[in-house]
């Protein structure tokens, strides 16, 4: 059974993951190099070291975070091109309020 309005949404949110998980994976490599420059530093002052920890802190929470949203949308995309339109239907009957 083809639903073309289906197939047409799949196509779109399929493209909006794509794109989501092209930008988080490039974020991740973007905020990666920044660690290692600021491995270059040698801090010397107190303020230096803490700020050289804060800064290194801030950007390892911002890779976790980002990589925890490029799974997320990696497996939104697994479940579309893994599901079929019966699974939807089947999942939008169970759930629906």
């Amino acid at each position: 059974m083809r639903d073309p309005e289906f197939e047409n949404a799949l196509d779109k949110v399929l493209s909006l993951y794509g794109t989501q998980l092209q930008s988080h994976a490039a974020t991740i490599v973007s905020l990666s190099i920044g660690v290692f420059a600021l491995f270059t530093i040698k801090p010397t002052s107190v303020l230096g070291i803490v700020g050289f920890s804060l800064i290194v802190a801030i950007l390892l929470i911002g890779i976790a975070y980002t990589g925890l949203r490029l799974i997320i949308y990696g497996n939104l995309s697994k479940a579309i091109l893994y599901g079929s339109l019966q699974d939807f239907t089947e999942f939008r009957e169970k759930y629906r309020s």
